[in-house]
């Protein structure tokens, strides 16, 4: 298990067949760039001239 999971994933990965571990990593890493992304995202957004004005950027 890499190490920069917590204890309480851990905890559930223990108790995965391989298979599922690695689905169950995949999934953490996608929920992780998923809400990486949608930070960039918010920062971008208010960066925008558009934003700064009160428009919406769509």
């Amino acid at each position: 298990m890499p190490n920069f999971l917590r204890p309480s994933t851990q905890s559930i990965a223990a108790h995965l067949s391989p298979v599922e571990k690695i689905r169950y990593l995949h999934i953490l890493k996608l929920q992780h760039h998923a809400a990486k992304l949608t930070s960039i995202a918010h920062l971008l957004q208010q960066r925008s001239p558009a934003a700064s004005k009160g428009e919406k950027c769509f």
